[in-house]
């Protein structure tokens, strides 16, 4: 199991509620449907990049995969930019996660 440093936390758990504001507001609505899971978070002073996995609920193979660079402004998180991680694709059985739960973007 990974520590984070105790400042980071706070910003850590900032971190999804912002992707799911950002996800929200694509014109496309690709992801609207689909579950997301903020896999890592890597911080350096005001920006952090996070990947995330975002999985079908219908199709439990289809899973996309994103780098998204978010940077702090005053109080909170904004997504920056993002671009596709390792693309999309079936994805390989995953052990059970100890402490991490998909988000629901409806």
């Amino acid at each position: 199991m990974c520590r984070k440093p105790a400042q980071n936390l706070s910003a850590t758990l900032a971190i999804p509620p912002a992707i799911k504001d950002h996800v929200r507001n694509l014109p496309q609505g690709v992801f609207h449907n689909m579950n997301f899971e903020v896999e890592d978070v890597k911080f350096q002073g005001d920006t952090a990049e996070a990947s995330v996995r975002f999985q079908s609920p219908n199709v439990t193979e289809l899973i996309i995969r994103q780098r998204y660079v978010l940077r702090k402004s005053g109080d909170h998180w904004q997504v920056e930019s993002r671009q596709p991680a390792n693309g999309a694709g079936k994805a390989p059985p995953l052990p059970l996660r100890i402490g991490r739960l998909p988000m629901q973007l409806t």
